[in-house]
């Protein structure tokens, strides 16, 4: 996983998978997370599974986020897990 800062978003890319996502990226999204970003933007993100959802879980819990193009397969897992409620107040539509 990579992460880039533009403007106020953070763009999230690479990999986001349960194979790829290290310990430290957790720590490293909450630490790029300052107050002047608005949104997480996942268009370059390209693979994602449970642990992307548990990652955007994590930044939702630091503070409210807006998300931006959620890979298909992690929406799909977001209504499986019926985290709608959850996530669907601070998701962008594409």
């Amino acid at each position: 996983m990579h992460i880039q800062v533009k403007a106020d978003t953070l763009a999230l890319q690479g990999e986001l998978t349960i194979m790829s996502i290290q310990r430290d990226d957790e720590n490293q999204l909450l630490a790029a997370l300052s107050d002047q970003i608005n949104t997480l933007d996942l268009s370059e993100v390209t693979r994602a599974d449970s642990a992307c959802v548990s990652l955007l879980l994590c930044a939702l819990r630091k503070r409210p986020i807006t998300i931006k193009n959620l890979p298909r397969s992690v929406q799909l897992l977001i209504e499986l897990y019926d985290l709608s409620t959850v996530m669907e107040p601070k998701k962008n539509a594409q």
